[in-house]
């Protein structure tokens, strides 16, 4: 997945607090947000030139950075009569939820 060699993933593990868990015959298993780290990690150290130090700063940097929420901008330019029909939409949701909503209290009281 990475093109890299064992004994360099085994280096950086330790450089890089890299936390992997072990299978019953002892592999290396990495979850997704290991890989990715680890791909950040090769860019920065490989195609952007950073030393092993260059690439820690940048990553605590990072991390330093990075939003509380992993909620992205959004940004939305939508004409008079996009809002208006999502805002029906919205209507209609509400009102089908609500039907559903009044069917159950009442095949509840009725078995009360």
């Amino acid at each position: 997945m990475t093109s890299l060699e064992p004994y360099v993933l085994r280096y950086w593990e330790g450089e890089f607090n890299i936390r992997l868990t072990k299978s019953k015959n002892h592999q290396r298993l990495y979850q997704k947000k290991d890989i990715e780290l680890i791909k950040r990690i090769k860019g920065l150290l490989y195609d952007e030139k950073f030393t092993i130090a260059g690439a820690k700063k940048k990553l605590r940097e990072r991390k330093k950075q990075k939003p509380v929420s992993n909620q992205l901008p959004l940004e939305l330019k939508a004409s008079d009569e996009d809002s208006r029909k999502f805002k029906q939409a919205l209507k209609d949701v509400r009102n089908e939820l609500q039907g559903i909503l009044d069917s159950l209290e009442s095949s509840n009281g009725s078995n009360a």
